[in-house]
């Protein structure tokens, strides 16, 4: 809702309806990534610490790939998701409905 304004200035400008649900996908897919990318980079320091902390309660704790790639996996379904209503509301948005918002 924040942002209908500025898909508004878009559409005026000659963007597509494709156009916008590329770019809000695309923005919400890169902040997904980058958050399950740093989830990932923090995630072996993190079970090195508690594996040597609670070795006598999981002597064999450890992350294998696969488990890596599943979270980046889930992290870009999260934020295709997290743009389906935003994209589909930005594409269907009348221009001058978009710029009669103000704030």
């Amino acid at each position: 809702r924040e942002r209908l304004t500025e898909y508004a200035v878009l559409k005026s400008l000659g963007f597509r309806p494709r156009h916008l649900i590329f770019l809000i996908t695309g923005e919400s897919l890169v902040i997904a990534l980058l958050g399950g990318a740093l989830g990932v980079v923090w995630t072996y320091p993190a079970v090195s610490l508690f594996g040597k902390k609670l070795e006598n309660f999981f002597p064999m704790l450890r992350v294998e790939g696969e488990t890596y790639l599943a979270c980046l996996f889930i992290a870009m379904a999260v934020g295709v998701a997290a743009a389906l209503f935003p994209a589909w509301r930005a594409s269907t948005l009348r221009i001058a409905e978009g710029l009669r918002r103000i704030g």
